[in-house]
């Protein structure tokens, strides 16, 4: 298959959860973004704060090339874990928009609808792979 449409199936795969933690975003940015702060940073800090973020950047792309072999060495109990688990936690957002959209806005009890609905057929789709 190809590398864009894995990509495309697994971002609608992925939707509810996304939307959920949008959902929980819109809540809590505006509260953080509403408190007032103050603070006086001249042109030349911010100037000097960049170039020290870039260098620091910089060096860490270096380091992550060099010692890419030992960087990305995943133990398979965490990736069984994380594979075996989404779809659990996908089957569980989905009860909640459900629950949480019929007291909030029935647009989400129908998109909590549609993820129970696709993770039922992902659920009889593994068990016939196994018959």
């Amino acid at each position: 298959e190809h590398p864009a449409a894995i990509v495309g199936l697994l971002a609608l795969w992925m939707l509810p959860l996304f939307v959920s933690l949008c959902r929980i975003a819109a809540k809590r940015v505006p509260a953080v973004l509403s408190h007032n702060v103050q603070m006086d940073l001249s042109l030349a800090g911010l100037a000097l704060g960049l170039m020290f973020l870039w260098a620091l950047g910089a060096a860490l792309v270096v380091w992550v090339q060099a010692n890419i072999d030992r960087v990305f060495r995943i133990p398979s109990t965490f990736v069984f874990v994380a594979y075996a688990s989404a779809p659990g936690m996908s089957i569980w957002l989905a009860t909640r928009s459900v629950l949480r959209g019929l007291t909030v806005a029935p647009c989400f009890a129908l998109l909590g609808l549609y993820s129970l609905g696709t993770g039922y057929l992902r659920w009889a789709d593994d068990l016939l792979d196994d018959s």
